[in-house]
């Protein structure tokens, strides 16, 4: 059997709020921005009257939406800091307790008040909602990124978690997820269907998680491998240039340095050498004939 929710005491009436920029989910501690008017005049009441606030989400982006324009599924949180700022805004940090429906909508003249009902546990966990739990706790234990996201509390609260929706609100607003699928988990009513749709979303999430690091491992492995081929053949470069320059300084000057070009030495007729000498063909003068 299921125990009954955690906080009993919720008020059935209680000022609402709308919140566009963030989905709140129970057991959620989050910040966010309520605008001028209505949303201020909500959080006053709610702050003498008990700190609770009922948020729900629009279904437009309207800027003031009315009964017809917010879903009918909200969540039920409590105000733990207010701060207003000088352009009249009030920075607002919450903490959801538990998702309720909105049985009525009250428009007074400054603000919304709200008649709530929260939802309904289910009256007994099944095998499959048995199984679907530990399918879900087993991805997570090697899921070691996402384990990272949570506190040690949060992570002993998942591991000794009875009830199919609290795994759920947990575990989703860390997942990478787009606002519509967020909304999906949100809206759904059904915890079998909720912790189904949780476990193939989690396990997805962890094979592209690991396919993404395996792929940064062989970009980072190929990066290092052209760094050591370019550091390599820069060396080799430095080697040859090295090289040249010890073995130009081992010969000597270049002929082209030397006083005189071979293509402007005097040129010397055999006709005029002394019968006496001979011009050998290696020779640059000529020497005397040796005498028998």
């Amino acid at each position: 059997m299921l125990g009954m929710p955690r906080f009993k005491a919720l008020k059935k009436d209680i000022p609402l709020l709308v919140v566009k920029d963030i989905l709140i989910f129970p057991q959620m501690v989050a910040p966010f921005f309520a605008g001028k008017g209505q949303s201020v005049k909500a959080l006053e009441v709610a702050l003498a009257e008990g700190q609770e606030v009922f948020l729900v989400p629009p279904k437009t982006k309207d800027e003031s939406p009315g009964e017809g324009d917010l879903y009918s599924l909200g969540v039920v949180a409590v105000i733990l800091q207010t701060l207003k700022l000088p352009d009249g805004t009030v920075r607002v940090l919450v903490e959801g307790r538990e998702r309720a429906k909105l049985v009525k909508y009250q428009a007074r003249q400054d603000y919304v008040r709200a008649e709530v009902q929260p939802l309904d546990p289910p009256v007994e966990i099944k095998n499959e909602v048995l199984s679907l739990t530990q399918v879900v706790l087993t991805t997570l234990k090697s899921y070691k990124d996402l384990q990272a996201k949570f506190s040690k509390e949060k992570l002993a609260l998942l591991w000794e978690t009875d009830k199919p929706d609290n795994l759920v609100d947990l575990l989703v607003p860390h997942l990478n997820l787009s606002e519509e699928k967020r909304l999906e988990f949100f809206l759904e009513t059904k915890p079998i269907v909720r912790l189904e749709n949780l476990a193939v979303t989690l396990q997805v999430e962890y094979e592209l998680a690991g396919l993404q690091q395996e792929i940064h491992k062989k970009v980072k492995g190929r990066l290092e491998q052209n760094q050591r081929n370019t550091t390599s053949t820069n060396n080799s470069r430095k080697f040859t240039r090295n090289w040249v320059t010890t073995m130009g300084t081992l010969r000597g000057p270049s002929i082209s340095n030397i006083g005189w070009r071979t293509s402007k030495r005097p040129t010397t007729s055999r006709k005029r050498l002394s019968k006496n000498a001979t011009v050998l063909p290696d020779s640059r003068r000529p020497l005397p004939r040796p005498v028998f």
